[in-house]
């Protein structure tokens, strides 16, 4: 079976800055980690419609 779109373990995380006082932010910034996907997996065989869900809600 061919496919367009394989997908595995897909990841991703953000940094996002901690408030702190304004120099200490500039000079010393400290981050937190923030995961929005993980380990995600899929396949889109060749020819395959995609339909977007809740689209324009």
């Amino acid at each position: 079976m061919s496919y367009a779109i394989e997908v595995k373990n897909l990841s991703k995380y953000f940094r996002i800055k901690k408030k702190q006082g304004f120099l200490r932010s500039i000079f010393f910034p400290k981050y937190k980690i923030k995961k929005a996907v993980d380990k995600l997996s899929f396949r889109i065989k060749q020819g395959e419609r995609i339909r977007p869900y809740a689209m324009g809600r």
